[in-house]
């Protein structure tokens, strides 16, 4: 009798161990983690919706690049767009005049830095 509750007890403790390991392993690949980014500065990370801490816009949900890759096309993007300082929607892949103002037109990568300056000198 002794035996047979020891054996009963034995069966019972392991079959628990792998019933909780089972369902650890299922609620870990349920919920995959959702990060959010600025669109205008992607090494702002945050695992919620909210705003940058650089430049105020909505944080959007993270798309997943390659590192190198992401740096390639970022370099490339800016070194190659200007636009308007009044009309930002104005762009261009070269330098010249807006066609709604007549202002020049900056490189994106400049307006980007001067945004920066300027927040900065308010803070």
């Amino acid at each position: 009798m002794r035996k047979i509750l020891l054996l009963l007890s034995l069966f019972l403790a392991v079959s628990v161990t792998a019933v909780a390991q089972t369902i650890e392993k299922t609620s870990k690949k349920e919920a995959p983690k959702v990060m959010y980014t600025c669109p205008m500065h992607p090494e702002v990370k945050n695992d919620q919706p909210g705003k940058c801490s650089k430049c105020g816009m909505d944080l959007v949900v993270a798309k997943k690049m390659k590192e190198g890759k992401h740096k390639k096309m970022k370099a490339d993007k800016h070194s190659e767009k200007f636009c308007c300082s009044m009309h930002p929607n104005e762009m261009s892949d070269k330098p010249g005049k807006c066609p709604k103002c007549g202002m020049d037109m900056k490189a994106m990568k400049s307006m980007k830095e001067d945004m920066h300056k300027e927040m900065d000198s308010k803070e």
